[in-house]
């Protein structure tokens, strides 16, 4: 995994959209079982709402965003490792997880295959990995290299570190319409950080104004295109 991935690689204003993590949430509602394991910490805002859901496990490479979140929920289980090198997930427990949720992660991998072999064996026959990743490779900005993305994806491209795995693709949709238009026009306005004030603007814009729209297109418009791609898999 990109090893300068860290909390410089994620805007701010990210932590502050509960709405929209509770968005990503109700998206794969229907495969959110116990044990769960959680990929990608962030900011920690998947962490409160999926320990409810039973035996919960966490992960991030960045050691920082494991401590931040390990001080806001102390009772979580957090570790840090690296997705692609499986002898730091066997501390989780190989082939016990009914769920893997991976939001905006395996951008960061430039081993994406090996990484979704790794994930995969975190779960039980049966179980289902969750993923989410930035769509369109037309979209690639400053925002993207800011992020340390090695690329978007398309479906296609997507589906390639699957191939021969144990594992069925059930579905891969866009997500998240109005968020594509908002990339887009980033492609013309430069960017020095995630975290100057018109990432901010624009997050707060999406959160309060433009998110509910969205989410009514997102139906729609889930087989054409969207800011990410949404992905779920069974293990075979």
């Amino acid at each position: 995994m990109d090893s300068v991935a860290s909390s410089e690689t994620y805007s701010s204003s990210v932590a502050e959209a509960d709405v929209y993590a509770r968005w990503i949430l109700a998206h794969f509602a229907p495969y959110l079982m116990a044990p769960l394991v959680e990929v990608g910490l962030g900011h920690g805002g998947f962490v409160g709402q999926l320990l409810p859901l039973g035996p919960y496990a966490g992960l991030d490479i960045d050691p920082e965003s494991v401590s931040q979140a390990q001080a806001k929920y102390p009772d979580a289980r957090l570790i840090t490792a690296d997705i692609t090198r499986l002898e730091q997930l066997t501390p989780i427990g190989l082939g016990q997880a009914r769920t893997v949720l991976c939001c905006n992660v395996l951008e960061h991998v430039q081993d994406d295959r090996q990484g979704v072999s790794n994930l995969l064996a975190l779960l039980s026959p049966g179980g289902h990995l969750l993923m989410q990743v930035p769509a369109h490779p037309l979209l690639y900005n400053d925002l993207d290299r800011l992020a340390h993305h090695h690329l978007r994806y398309g479906r296609q491209r997507l589906l390639q570190p699957f191939a021969g795995q144990p594992a069925e693709v059930l579905s891969v949709e866009f997500f998240n319409p109005i968020g594509f238009f908002g990339w887009l026009a980033n492609r013309f306005v430069s960017h020095q950080s995630l975290n100057g004030a018109s990432v901010g603007f624009q997050t707060r814009l999406f959160v309060n104004y433009l998110l509910p729209l969205s989410r009514l297109l997102t139906p729609l418009t889930r087989h054409f295109f969207g800011q990410s791609l949404m992905l779920v898999a069974k293990k075979t």
